[in-house]
């Protein structure tokens, strides 16, 4: 009996140390991209439904937000705020914009003749602090990701240094690790899975969508979601046996003409030159036809809709399912 007893438990101890590998296969990752303060109604009511939708068809999404968007949300809708916290199927994380200094464009304070600790520390502040849209110093406010960390609860699963201007990117990694981020957006490449830069596990991704560039064409029955999402993964030619589709969206995609703060911080609406502070705040993008925004939504829910009508193909995860991958 005790031989039997033994056994058992030895099985169960192997049993419970083995390390399965992810299922080969098309995984989706949903990515809401939040950041606009210049119209704060609308960001509010645009993550709101996207919630809904994403409920609805029980499919996870990411939603990254940023210091400004926070802060707006926890003034404004404090509901949303229970909702971005409590929803099943939203996991948190984090992006910085303009002006932040790290970003491609505004390092008005000299971060690359910084020293290496003087740069950990002034970055660490504006992590910190309140980011001051007039001016891009920081304010002596609780504000970029710590503040996100402690009005969602938990520390934003990925943060994204796509942006953010190259001497700054491993000062910046160390610094969301130690705050407990798990991974990062390192580029908008081609990523596999299990990639890790110094700190951070990176975000992969084979098939980039950005959902919001064909609304037009759906508006003139140029394109269906089917198409868009066949399309865009038949043009992937690599092997890997996990192949990552980001679906890329925006919150303002759905209402404003360009990023809706790019009279603020540049010149053009392409963002090749940056103006100088301070900024006039009172700027904005224009507003979109309200017949576009219906046909932006009515063509995301179809892509919503086409991924769970195939699930045998493709399996829609967020970036905390793809960090457990690892």
């Amino acid at each position: 009996m005790k031989k039997l007893i033994l056994i058992f438990f030895l099985l169960l101890l192997c049993s419970c140390s083995v390390e399965t590998e992810p299922e080969p296969g098309t995984y989706v990752l949903f990515t809401l991209n939040v950041h606009d303060w210049v119209f704060p109604d609308s960001s509010i009511e645009v993550v709101e439904k996207t919630i809904e939708l994403h409920e609805e068809y029980d499919v996870p999404i990411d939603i990254y937000l940023n210091d400004a968007v926070t802060q707006n949300f926890v003034e404004n809708a404090p509901e949303l705020i229970e909702k971005l916290k409590t929803s099943p199927v939203v996991t948190i994380s984090y992006h910085f914009r303009a002006p932040h200094p790290a970003y491609s464009g505004f390092d008005n304070f000299g971060l690359r003749e910084m020293s290496d600790s003087e740069l950990y520390d002034t970055l660490l502040a504006y992590e910190e602090h309140r980011l001051d849209l007039e001016t891009g110093e920081y304010l002596d406010e609780d504000g970029g990701y710590q503040y996100v960390k402690e009005v969602i609860g938990y520390a934003p699963v990925t943060a994204s240094l796509a942006t953010a201007v190259s001497y700054t990117s491993d000062t910046l990694e160390k610094i969301y690790s130690e705050k407990g981020a798990q991974g990062a957006v390192f580029s908008q490449g081609e990523t596999d899975l299990g990639t890790e830069r110094i700190f951070l596990k990176a975000r992969p991704q084979h098939v980039e969508i950005k959902w919001y560039e064909q609304n037009k064409a759906y508006m003139h029955n140029d394109i269906t979601a089917e198409q868009l999402i066949t399309e865009s993964l038949a043009e992937y030619t690599g092997d890997a046996e996990q192949v990552f589709m980001n679906i890329k969206m925006h919150e303002n995609n759905y209402y404003s003409l360009y990023t809706p703060f790019w009279p603020v911080y540049w010149t053009d609406n392409d963002k090749s030159t940056v103006l100088s502070p301070p900024y006039d705040i009172t700027q904005s993008s224009d507003l979109r036809p309200d017949d576009y925004t219906e046909s932006m939504w009515e063509f995301y829910e179809e892509g919503l809709k086409y991924f769970t009508e195939h699930s045998d193909e493709f399996t829609p995860v967020s970036t905390q399912d793809v960090y457990d991958m690892f």
